[in-house]
């Protein structure tokens, strides 16, 4: 019989805009019977911390390290981009987040989109090569 596992993959601490802190949100997944969680917070890495994964550990709920990235291209286009399984000590992504929070416009005729979707575009490469997918 195959074990069904539940995965909440989009979770906001008090880092960032959630009300939870990131120890209590493992908590909360142990009661709800999730075994696999993603904190991605907006623009910041802070809500994941050595104590939530020595907590997770205890528990044997799977950490998986995001972010979600606040992006616009113009006045009229915001995105919100979802990166998991990222290198969320990687000193050039956590001076590069504050940067991507609104209203950093990316102009259509400069190198700067170009920047950030090579930017982008490894947070998700990391995620395909990631060995948290088993």
């Amino acid at each position: 019989m195959i074990k069904k596992l539940y995965a909440d993959l989009h979770i906001h601490t008090s880092s960032s805009d959630g009300t939870t802190s990131s120890e209590d949100i493992v908590d909360i997944a142990k009661k709800e019977d999730v075994s696999i969680i993603a904190i991605t917070d907006h623009n910041t890495t802070r809500g994941i911390t050595k104590e939530l994964y020595s907590k997770a550990e205890n528990e044997n709920i799977l950490i998986i390290p995001g972010v979600e990235l606040s992006v616009s291209f113009d006045k009229n286009i915001k995105l919100h981009l979802i990166g998991l399984g990222i290198d969320y000590q990687n000193e050039a992504l956590v001076r590069f987040l504050p940067l991507s929070s609104y209203p950093y416009i990316i102009p259509g005729c400069t190198q700067k989109p170009l920047k950030l979707l090579v930017f982008v575009l490894s947070i998700f490469v990391v995620i395909i090569n990631s060995s948290l997918w088993f």
